[in-house]
């Protein structure tokens, strides 16, 4: 459909929804600062199919045309924060068809759209819709009435989208606007008859602009079961205690003093999302939370047990002596690299300073308890190395501030969209994160097709540190029916400032993507670095790719460094670095010792093969071996060294 796409469902959808929420008047739509700018979506991979737009819509929004007036503009942060307030909700089709078209241009298919539910999305919900449709010569040269391509149409010429505002019973015809100009048709408008839409229109869609939060109904209690509902939702409180339920414009809160209890947030029957609930608060413990409902905050004035996100987020989670969260988001991180190579979009796109608008979904997650309160020493029975869950599915993670042993796990996730075909949710850790349990908890750290990009990684005893990377495959049918793949990798690439351990640190690796580092210390001992390459085939390009597979950065070889603090905790083991391995390289300054000047060694230090395809660079280094290396008290090892390139 092209820049018609950016027209139809930006500049004359988007603008109506705005207009008709925000009660804007004829006068105010005049104003370019009104009006949704399809440059803006065009600019930034909206064009081409209805999906690119309303992705792009969903998750960045579309900011006015007074900002950005043509596509000679570029994305600025001020643009985008704007652009935020005009997001929509969801999209969703009325329906979806593949466009059969003969070598000579010919339709060659027919279809039965249900045209009652455009009507029925007319009458009731007062609002509009875009369609595809073929284009024929007749409709090139349309002057006014009601058009009608007939059972044996001309060649088409194309294909075009269009936003419709209207239906007209008397003539049974969809009111349509064109992005043309005022030459076409009725001053840039025109009439399909509901026979044209029936069998020719190759899809519809409608979106939904995203509300405020407002609770539609009053408060129902049953026994000690108390619920309200929202246009979307149903919020379901059952307490323990003398809490109270109550919900307003800014949000949800809970108050008593014996608050606990379950707290359920659904979805209503039939309805896919539900805007963000902007803040739910307690003011004391909870001891359940499951939602189908996006939260933008959540502050649990004591313990937190359970909170359970399905298909949706959480923004930021504050609690105290957190134990299990477990979030699975279904944002499509992958729109625009289909849009970008897939569809020719976005026009330009590197000459705006490397903005790429993916979708993605962050959170952050603080465990403010301080531990309990003993007068004496802690009963038999009590350890900090009690376990808190965190499961992250298609949601990147930004702060981890836990009070027990947190065990992480992040990954990404394939879906399936109709109308867009495959696309994936991306799960990472993001690079000014802090993970940081408390000073004497044990932490775990694994993600699955993404990277841990943090700014300081630090605990009492690090046993695993893992990203892993993740080979994608993304399909769009284009209208014609053409199956279009997109083939990359979602490199497992571990990148932190600096990683501290003070007890022992027992494993960090990357599986398809590159270890970097400034600092890995650990006061004891640390048993595998390890960064391995992953290969992966590009059909697009015909060639095989390689990611991953370089332990340091050999322009600015990081430090690890053992020192054998708690020699005592050593049951016999030196404070060794056991296992230094980089299949395509390694670069670093490693130290292992300690105060007592004993000797200790690095295990083994050193490459695999390399492909033959791969070429690395050579560089030369101080004291470098691919053999076991032993250091004694207080000497350090430099090692650089990248295998040659025979």
């Amino acid at each position: 459909y092209g820049p018609g796409v950016c027209y139809a469902a930006g500049y004359y959808y988007k603008t109506s929804q705005d207009a008709r929420s925000r009660n804007w008047t004829a006068r105010d739509l005049a104003q370019p600062r009104y009006a949704r700018s399809p440059f803006f979506l065009e600019r930034n991979g909206g064009a081409g199919h209805f999906a690119f737009a309303f992705e792009l819509m969903k998750g960045h929004g579309a900011c006015c045309l007074a900002s950005f007036p043509d596509t000679e503009s570029n994305t600025s942060d001020d643009m985008l924060a704007e652009a935020a307030e005009f997001a929509i909700l969801d999209y969703r089709p009325f329906f979806n068809n593949r466009a059969s078209v003969s070598p000579i241009g010919e339709f060659t298919r027919a279809y039965d759209n249900p045209t009652t539910a455009l009507l029925r999305w007319i009458e009731r919900e007062n609002d509009g819709f875009v369609i595809g449709i073929p284009v024929f010569g007749s409709f090139e040269t349309y002057a006014g009435g009601v058009y009608d391509a007939g059972d044996r149409p001309e060649p088409t010429l194309g294909f075009h989208a269009l936003f419709v505002c209207g239906y007209d019973a008397a003539t049974d015809a969809f009111r349509v606007v064109n992005s043309w100009g005022e030459q076409w048709g009725e001053n840039g408008y025109g009439w399909l008859s509901a026979r044209f839409v029936r069998t020719y229109a190759i899809e519809a869609w409608r979106m939904e602009s995203a509300p405020a939060f407002t609770p539609n109904r009053r408060m129902v209690v049953k026994g000690r079961r108390q619920s309200v509902s929202t246009k979307r939702c149903v919020i379901t409180y059952r307490p323990r205690g003398d809490g109270r339920l109550l919900i307003d414009a800014h949000g949800v809160s809970i108050a008593g003093e014996d608050t606990g209890g379950d707290l359920r947030i659904r979805l209503q029957a039939g309805v896919p999302s539900s805007e963000p609930i902007p803040l739910l608060v307690t003011s004391g413990p909870l001891r359940r939370l499951y939602t189908e409902a996006p939260i933008a905050a959540l502050e649990v004035n004591g313990r937190l047990d359970s909170v359970t996100a399905r298909r949706c987020w959480i923004g930021s989670v504050t609690g105290e002596n957190i134990r299990r969260i477990r979030m699975s988001a279904t944002p499509n991180a992958t729109w625009q690299q289909m849009s970008h190579y897939l569809a020719g979009n976005p026009r330009d796109y590197y000459d705006q300073e490397e903005k790429w608008l993916d979708n993605h979904v962050d959170t952050t997650i603080a465990d403010v308890w301080s531990g309990p309160d003993f007068e004496d020493d802690p009963p038999p029975n009590y350890s900090r190395r009690a376990r808190t869950t965190i499961q992250l599915s298609g949601v990147r993670a930004s702060d981890i501030l836990t009070y027990w042993s947190p065990v992480i796990r992040i990954s990404s996730k394939k879906q399936f969209r109709r109308g867009f075909g495959t696309c994936y949710s991306v799960g990472g850790i993001l690079p000014d994160a802090i993970i940081e349990p408390d000073a004497e908890a044990a932490l775990s750290i694994s993600v699955r097709g993404g990277a841990i990009e943090a700014e300081s990684i630090s605990a009492g005893q690090i046993d695993r540190v893992a990203a892993a990377g993740m080979r994608i495959s993304t399909r769009l049918d284009s209208l014609t029916g053409q199956r279009k793949t997109l083939d990359d990798y979602l490199a497992g690439n571990i990148r932190a400032g600096g990683i501290d351990s003070w007890g022992p640190l027992r494993q960090i690796s990357a599986q398809g993507g590159n270890l970097i580092f400034s600092d890995i210390f650990s006061a004891h001992s640390i048993g595998r670095l390890s960064a391995t390459h992953a290969k992966y085939y590009v059909r697009r390009l015909r060639r095989v790719e390689y990611a991953g597979g370089f332990l340091g950065d050999a322009t600015e070889p990081g430090n690890v460094e053992t020192t054998g603090d708690f020699w005592e905790d050593l049951a016999g083991h030196s404070p060794d670095i056991r296992s230094v391995f980089g299949s395509l390289g390694v670069a670093g300054v490693f130290n292992a010792a300690d105060a007592a000047g004993r000797v200790h060694h690095i295990a083994t230090l050193g490459y695999g093969r390399v492909p033959p395809q791969f070429y690395p660079p050579v560089i030369t280094g101080e004291g470098w071996s691919r053999t076991r290396i032993r250091i004694t008290g207080g000497d350090a090892s430099t090692f650089i060294d990248h295998p040659p390139n025979n």
